[in-house]
């Protein structure tokens, strides 16, 4: 074999899986089809530090544009509540520049060992008998070659080609689908200590975030449900028609615009097989809710490394070895992930009217930690009608 691992895709996930790879002494090759890795951004560029922390990366670097203290939601009345950092989730901690991260963790994944090539497209997979033996590239040049390897890592994002070659289900809903807009304003008076959520803006299944990145610059997105879209141009109708409503947003200016599809789906249900893994978002590693998918996909990617570079000591990438795979990262955040499919399924069904009641009584009563649980031991307290609404979560 040309090496133990061969990695597609260089984002979060894709490196991460590189890095502990090669750490551990797996002989690695991370390829980026790009020329410039994280570029173009997609991404609303918010994550919580620690969750960087536990897959060791330095929280320090020309990444970090603003660490912020916390959250402000919003119901669709303007019911507001306050959540500090300490408490929230995976999105919310920091705001970074995504494509100096997303270099980072590649430079990262280099000093730790790995090879890192860029401006190479991998165009299938080898095959021997049942089991993926490698890749088929092409590089910038448009030279094709074969590389083999005994595992590879399909870090190709929600779309991954490698979940597809591999015959992994990675078929997903229309329902499960969510179209994003997001404008990078600048010219703000606006305070950068707190990213913003706007919850159920129209009647999409939308919300639209906040994330400040200074006090004159912030990202200005929305999510929409594709399911509740007619037209996309519906999307931009109403992220316009809000910030010209904002007090401070409207006074901005628009430097940036990303537009793409988000999954919300549940996680796949195989992201293993013989001679291959899906990490982070092409392994639906995604938080449903908020969309957000970089600290999952860097704490799959630590996961499949350190089982990879394990595989590589007895030359073992059998179904039964890369099943481990499957199993640990389970471990740490499916249940996590599976609740929050369930409540964004739910969530999109319930009246704007009921979640300005439950927002304005979460921020009376106080709640310790807004997970799914955290809200539904308040609906069971204090409204056990929308609680009935909504339906069991848990």
């Amino acid at each position: 074999m040309d090496y133990d691992a061969i990695v597609v895709g260089a984002g979060p996930g894709g490196s991460t899986a590189a890095r502990f790879a090669a750490r551990n002494g797996a002989k690695t090759l991370l390829l980026e089809k790009r020329q410039e890795i994280g570029v173009p951004v997609r991404c609303g560029e918010g994550i919580a530090p620690r969750w960087l922390e536990m897959v060791d990366v330095p929280l320090e670097g020309d990444w970090i544009a603003n660490r912020v203290r916390g959250a402000k939601i919003y119901s669709p009345n303007g019911n507001s509540l306050t959540i500090e950092d300490d408490n929230l989730g995976t999105e919310v901690g920091m705001v970074i520049h995504r494509d100096k991260l997303d270099q980072f963790l590649a430079k990262l994944a280099e000093d730790d060992g790995a090879e890192v090539r860029t401006g190479v497209t991998v165009t299938d997979l080898l095959w021997n008998a049942e089991k993926v033996c490698g890749v088929k590239i092409r590089d910038a040049d448009g030279k094709e070659s074969d590389i083999t390897c005994g595992v590879v890592v399909g870090a190709d994002g929600f779309e991954s080609q490698v979940g597809r070659w591999a015959n992994l289900p990675t078929h997903r809903k229309p329902a499960d689908m969510c179209g994003a807009l997001q404008y990078t304003l600048t010219g703000l008076d606006i305070d950068p200590e707190y990213c913003e959520f706007y919850l159920a803006k129209g009647s999409k299944g939308a919300y639209i975030w906040s994330f400040p990145k200074s006090s004159n610059e912030s990202n200005v997105g929305i999510g929409c449900m594709v399911s509740r879209v007619k037209d996309p141009g519906e999307i931009r109708i109403l992220l316009d028609q809000f910030i010209e409503d904002h007090e401070h947003f409207s006074k901005g200016k628009c430097v940036d615009i990303q537009g793409g599809g988000v999954s919300l789906s549940e996680p796949l249900e195989k992201t293993a097989g013989a001679g291959v893994v899906l990490v982070g978002d092409a392994a639906r590693q995604i938080d449903s809710i908020t969309g957000g998918g970089v600290a999952n996909a860097c704490l799959s990617g630590e996961v499949a490394g350190r089982i990879i570079a394990k595989a590589a000591k007895t030359d073992d990438f059998s179904i039964e070895a890369m099943g481990e795979y499957d199993v640990e990262w389970r471990k740490l955040m499916e249940d996590r992930l599976y609740h929050s499919y369930l409540a964004k399924t739910k969530l999109t069904e319930v009246e704007p009217e009921s979640i300005d009641t439950v927002v304005k009584t979460m921020a009376e009563v106080g709640v310790e930690e807004p997970t799914v649980a955290g809200i539904l031991a308040v609906l069971e307290e204090h409204h056990p009608e929308i609680l009935a609404e909504v339906g069991e979560l848990i």
